[in-house]
């Protein structure tokens, strides 16, 4: 019998364990359910505020491509418009460069016209030969000259051409 109460005191203590355990056990779950409680008010708490990150990440990467954009096309109008101020430069030096021989073309007018004066008041009325320099030929440019320079240039010529045949007249007199 002493056996069979050993068994049975045994079998007590298990029991005991047994609930203790169950105990135990319950308040755990109790625990884990306020604590599954508590993480899915969490992510009610913070899933707006994901949202909304998301939100402002969206028109952030939206404004980030739209400036890129915008730089880009502003970098292909200064690209433009870099172009067209070295156009307008090297039109202005080659309309410096027309202007000084051009200022060099009336200096030497004045010179022939100033000799042709003094041939004029000479006794006798004699016409002396006037001596005219000849100017050497430019070297030729691959460039084609711009319609502004062709008209001067061809107005140029019409006035040297009729300066010529009043000169031609009035030595003929």
């Amino acid at each position: 019998m002493l056996q069979l109460q050993q068994v049975q005191e045994e079998l007590e203590r298990l029991v005991l364990a047994d609930r203790q355990n169950q105990q135990l056990l319950d308040i755990r779950n109790h625990e884990l359910h306020g604590l599954q409680a508590n993480i899915q008010a969490m992510q009610q708490e913070l899933q707006p505020k994901v949202d909304n990150l998301e939100e402002q990440l969206q028109t952030r990467e939206k404004q980030l491509q739209d400036t890129r954009e915008d730089a880009e096309l502003t970098m292909l109008q200064l690209q433009q418009v870099q172009e067209e101020l070295k156009r307008y430069f090297l039109q202005a030096c080659a309309g410096s460069q027309l202007m000084e021989a051009q200022t060099d073309q009336l200096q030497r007018a004045k010179r022939i016209l100033a000799k042709v004066a003094m041939n004029d008041s000479s006794p006798g009325g004699a016409w002396a030969p006037v001596a005219v320099e000849v100017l050497p030929a430019t070297a030729k440019t691959n460039q084609q000259p711009s319609l502004q320079v062709q008209a001067l240039l061809k107005s140029y010529a019409s006035s040297l051409d009729r300066a010529s045949k009043l000169l031609t007249r009035a030595m003929r007199r």
